[in-house]
């Protein structure tokens, strides 16, 4: 996740949600990671691609933070994106997909709707 929804996630003053998963923290600053089973991570490209390459799980969950989403996007790091949509308009708020991300073709890969109106849409990438 990116720097500022981690010091989001912090200031709701609860226990951190992700203990039972390795985390890491994508940010230039230097910053106090105060989460265990947490590290900071300064080179998006070079620290993915070498989390790919371990044994194990291959899956990476990104959690929010748009500037963060369009850098995994400009770098062609987002194989699978779920997009869930909230029937409030707001008005205003912060863009989706900021900076203009590189673009990127993505196919539905399934849909689900809840009583709420709420729309969870998978979508996986399409490979040239």
């Amino acid at each position: 996740m990116g720097r500022k929804t981690y010091e989001e996630v912090l200031g709701f003053g609860v226990e951190w949600p992700y203990n039972n998963c390795k985390s890491y923290i994508v940010s230039l600053k230097d910053i106090k990671i105060s989460t265990d089973n947490t590290s900071l991570m300064r080179d998006i490209e070079m620290d993915v691609k070498a989390l790919k390459e371990k044994k194990g799980d291959k899956d990476i969950w990104l959690v929010g933070g748009g500037k963060l989403i369009s850098a995994f996007l400009d770098l062609e790091l987002i194989d699978e994106m779920i997009i869930t949509i909230i029937p409030i308009i707001l008005g205003n708020g912060i863009r989706l997909f900021p900076d203009n991300p590189l673009e990127t073709k993505f196919e539905l890969k399934s849909c689900i709707k809840f009583d709420a109106g709420i729309v969870n849409l998978t979508y996986t990438r399409k490979l040239s």
